[in-house]
């Protein structure tokens, strides 16, 4: 109990020292989380007899499960992204691959960046998620994120991937800077339905 407790006090350190609160840096309290539930769930099931108390555990293990799958797996697979309906982010990467040549340089502005990957495409900044970049966290990048991303669409790359759903989700200034190389230097080549909304592919004039 001892170790689990000094584990995840280790673990809040670690999540409230750099100053930015993405929801995936809580993930670090999971392995001490599941210690010390392991620990709470066994001393329940002592209470019980001692014939009882392995089916005890696992029936507290058991309701617990149940309901981390009731309240996220469940809707997820309802939903059928990638599983019932087809992938949005595949398709994206399709449609990307289609009008472009291996190695060419895109720029996705704020959708998944494993489409870089999946597209074979190239890079055109050394910042590849995107809310680094032109979303809310720029001072996680330490640079000046404006004249980053001029430099990225001054360099006119093939294709530029906009998801639409997420364009409120981008800094004014980085919206109008997008906005305005879309209007100047790129045509609308297709879009991707997603469950926020359309995802854009621009393909340069």
């Amino acid at each position: 109990m001892r170790v689990g407790l000094l584990w995840f006090a280790v673990g809040t350190l670690a999540i409230a020292a750099p100053g930015y609160f993405y929801q995936h840096y809580f993930l670090i309290w999971l392995p001490a989380l599941a210690v010390l539930g392991a620990l709470g769930a066994a001393g329940l099931a002592r209470m019980a007899r001692p014939r009882l108390a392995a089916a005890a555990f696992a029936g507290v293990i058991g309701v617990t499960a149940a309901d981390a799958w009731r309240s996220d797996a469940a809707p997820r697979l309802d939903r059928g992204i990638g599983i019932w309906q087809p992938d949005p982010v595949e398709e994206v990467a399709e449609a990307v691959e289609l009008r472009s040549d291996p190695g060419d340089p895109i720029f996705i502005v704020n959708y998944h960046p494993v489409v870089y990957f999946l597209a074979k495409a190239a890079l055109p900044t050394r910042f590849v998620f995107p809310a680094h970049l032109s979303g809310d966290f720029e001072e996680v990048s330490d640079i000046d994120t404006d004249a980053e991303l001029s430099r990225v669409l001054a360099s006119r790359p093939r294709l530029v991937v906009v998801d639409r759903g997420w364009w409120p989700q981008l800094r004014p200034r980085a919206a109008s800077t997008v906005t305005a190389a879309l209007r100047a230097d790129y045509v609308l080549a297709d879009t991707v339905a997603e469950e926020r909304g359309p995802v854009e592919i621009w393909q340069l004039k």
